[in-house]
């Protein structure tokens, strides 16, 4: 899936990336809260690439310039805060804690 679109193809939303070289695993096989996170930015247009799978198991989008671990966006989804400005705000607060190391 190319970056820059709003989501997989109707094909392609069965399929997840686990990272690379880790294989694939189907959109239904993920946890709830995971569904609904990828439910909810293709529903609001925002663009997005992942989940991916990290070596040590995490789960990451790629958005908006930044990467976000899937427990934030699950934050903030059950805040009723997924949406560009919740984006714009939790990216502000990475980047300040990214600052101070």
């Amino acid at each position: 899936m190319p970056l820059g679109r709003a989501g997989p193809t109707r094909v392609e939303s069965r399929r997840i990336l686990k990272g690379a070289g880790m294989g694939k695993t189907l959109l239904r096989e993920q946890s709830p809260d995971t569904y609904d996170v990828v439910k909810t930015l293709r529903a609001k247009g925002i663009q997005f690439y992942g989940p991916l799978r990290t070596p040590g198991g995490h789960s990451i989008f790629f958005m908006r310039g930044m990467i976000y671990l899937e427990s934030e966006l699950v934050d903030l989804s059950k805040q009723g805060r997924l949406d560009k400005k919740g984006l714009a705000v939790l990216g502000q607060r990475i980047a300040g804690r990214v600052a101070e190391f």
